[in-house]
């Protein structure tokens, strides 16, 4: 037995026709190990996992054990993928190479990698979605720090994220993003509005309650979050940082050959329309609020008809309020302008 698969077709059964009857489970043991702890853990909790292991699984924790084998299992494929061709010996380090079998090109190499990957964090995905819905059963899972991880966040799935801004983006590219994405939110969602609102509708999010209004709130939100996200993904992803230097990384040729390069300011431009849309969406989330201001109360002022009384409360400004800092502005337009 290899951790959570007892055979080779209980392993084979997730992955189908990406690996065959010829490789011995024993020969993936280590690797489901390694995926284990490197894939599956920080999203389910490593005591979460540990209890799988056990043997005496309770009714919850046989339901949830096939939506952590899928994942878990092509992942084992991806990381055994980079040693599979190679064998290491007394001589050194060998292709591995026959008269009947060949070795796969390069480029085959990486797409199956890249297949293994993306349909694995896509079952990973899944996984937390059941997690998610069942969190009244998973308990251990729900008040454990990889589950807040997730769940706070208010744009927390690639299938969301794709649905919002109508590009293609699996869920190992969503990994990329989420630190980008909480940033976003703290500072250009949260900070925007009064905590004693955001404190109540962060805990509303959560337990799944928030009224129809405050959906439709959210949804605004998470354009706007996506579209942020984008835009900083653009250009703090454009370089990368590694072996001691900042380079471009970019693939060429029939092979897929990496390319490392200095990078350039020739691309400059390309997050701009990113950056038009969050705005675009931003004044929409405040709009929406100013428009249905009876349905979150707790955003305004008591001066505005809210019942928020602390001091980053928002104020709707009276007719008198309005008119006064209209003849101000008219005011500072009419001065003089002096040009030196």
């Amino acid at each position: 037995m290899a951790e959570l698969f007892s055979t080779f077709a209980d392993f084979k059964q997730y992955v189908g026709g990406r690996v065959n009857q010829s490789v011995e489970l024993d020969s993936l043991a280590s690797h489901i190990y390694e995926a284990a702890r490197r894939h599956i853990s920080p999203y389910l909790g490593q005591a979460q996992y540990t209890a799988l292991l056990s043997g005496s699984l309770s009714g919850a924790q046989t339901a949830l054990l096939p939506f952590i084998k899928r994942p878990l299992a092509l992942l084992t494929l991806y990381e055994y993928s980079k040693v599979a061709g190679v064998e290491f010996g007394e001589s050194g380090m060998h292709r591995i190479e026959t008269q009947d079998r060949k070795s796969a090109y390069r480029y085959q190499e990486k797409q199956y990698q890249l297949d293994c990957l993306e349909k694995g964090y896509e079952a990973l995905e899944i996984m937390l979605k059941f997690l998610d819905d069942g969190k009244a059963t998973y308990t251990d899972w729900a008040a454990s720090e990889e589950a807040k991880v997730h769940r706070t966040p208010l744009l927390n799935y690639a299938s969301d994220f794709r649905r919002l801004t109508h590009i293609q983006c699996d869920r190992y590219t969503f990994e990329a993003l989420r630190p980008i994405i909480s940033e976003v939110q703290t500072y250009a969602v949260q900070k925007a509005l009064p905590s004693t609102f955001w404190s109540a509708f962060q805990s509303r999010h959560l337990a799944g309650t928030l009224t129809t209004e405050e959906k439709a709130l959210r949804e605004i939100m998470r354009k706007a979050i996506a579209h942020k996200a984008m835009e900083e993904a653009t250009k703090l992803h454009w370089i990368q940082l590694g072996g001691g230097r900042v380079f471009v990384s970019e693939e060429f040729g029939e092979q897929a050959q990496v390319n490392r390069t200095m990078p350039n300011g020739s691309a400059a431009g390309l997050y701009i329309p990113r950056a038009i849309w969050a705005d675009r969406h931003s004044e929409a989330w405040k709009a929406y609020i100013m428009e249905n201001a009876s349905s979150f109360t707790t955003v305004f002022d008591t001066a505005s008809g809210g019942s928020n009384s602390s001091a980053d409360a928002w104020h709707i400004a009276t007719t008198d309020e309005a008119d006064a800092e209209a003849i101000a502005l008219d005011e500072v337009r009419r001065r003089p302008v002096f040009r030196l």
